[in-house]
């Protein structure tokens, strides 16, 4: 079989599998592996063995700890909650602050850090933004707690449909 048709073939499987639900990951080292053996035959492995040593070598990733490190120390600090809690009662009165404080603090430790990915999952995930957006819910629907949101949540649906 020629080699633009076995590139197809795993076109397609790839797109099977990650919809059958396997992790892009795995689905693509695995399919890279497999259809390359296809394809290449021996060769693959060898040049799986010179493509991971010549990655192993990049100085960029040198850096990699000294990030991770950063974090942690941002995180123990507890700069970013500080930092958002403090826009978010300054923007308080405007539409949209829980977004816009997000954007802010985002921009700002983005710009510090030069990770535009790692800030905004630290502060996505940040217990004090969860908490504030569910305040914000809660007193939208008059309740306070996650129980009675979802009961409200559920009456308003059916009242809907």
């Amino acid at each position: 079989m020629s080699q633009p048709m076995i590139g197809m073939w795993m076109m397609v499987a790839m797109i099977v599998c990650i919809f059958i639900g396997f992790p892009i990951s795995f689905t693509l080292i695995f399919l890279g592996l497999i259809f390359g053996y296809w394809g290449f035959g021996q060769l693959v492995f060898y040049q799986l063995t010179l493509q991971f040593n010549g990655s192993m070598m990049e100085q960029t990733l040198a850096a990699v700890p000294l990030f991770v490190f950063m974090g942690i120390m941002m995180e123990q600090a507890n700069l970013m909650e500080r930092l958002f809690d403090s826009v978010q009662k300054l923007l308080s009165r405007i539409t949209g602050s829980l977004y816009l404080a997000v954007m802010f603090v985002a921009t700002i430790f983005a710009a510090a850090t030069g990770i535009v990915g790692a800030s905004v999952t630290i502060l996505g995930i940040s217990p004090r933004t969860v908490n504030k957006h569910l305040e914000q819910i809660f007193t939208k629907l008059g309740v306070e707690n996650r129980t009675s949101a979802a009961a409200q949540a559920t009456k308003i649906l059916a009242l809907k449909s």
